[in-house]
């Protein structure tokens, strides 16, 4: 993700970056194949209706330590448009990657109440920026560039 040049920003859509750090506490945890680590989970989407599929995209940057995120058989994820089996890492390397999260769950078949659709796992003290979440109905593999995504309300 570049910035535009500091003169033309003004004409650019704005947009926030959000800090996440996990606090001291200890709670559900997840053990991370890579590295053997518990993580624990950090943030997670709430528990509210979700459509038949949903598509969710987002952009991590690990600060200090990996960022954990799950993967279970409800969902295909990209990190950095490379499908990921399992549980996986994002590394602490300067670097913002993107995640993207396609639910493929028949609909008879899923609860339709997902607390996974963005999940983070850290360990205490622990810092990781997100920015541009989204969240779309239906199945759509976006490139790892998408960047912003513009919704309807403001159409």
């Amino acid at each position: 993700m570049v910035a535009p040049a500091t003169p033309w920003r003004r004409y650019y859509p704005e947009f926030f970056v959000a800090l996440i750090q996990h606090g001291s506490g200890t709670s559900s945890s997840l053990t991370f194949p890579e590295d053997g680590q518990d993580r624990h989970t950090s943030i997670y989407t709430a528990a509210l209706m979700r459509p038949v599929s949903m598509t969710v995209s987002y952009y991590i940057k690990a600060l200090d330590a990996p960022v954990g995120i799950p993967n279970y058989d409800t969902t295909d994820i990209y990190l950095d448009g490379q499908r990921k089996s399992g549980h996986f890492l994002i590394p602490a390397d300067g670097n913002w990657h993107h995640v993207l999260s396609i639910e493929v769950g028949e609909f008879p078949m899923h609860y339709r109440y997902n607390y996974s659709s963005i999940r983070l796992y850290m360990q205490p003290s622990n810092k990781a920026l997100m920015a541009f979440p989204a969240m779309l109905p239906g199945r759509i593999r976006l490139p790892s560039n998408v960047g912003q995504i513009p919704g309807t309300f403001a159409w």
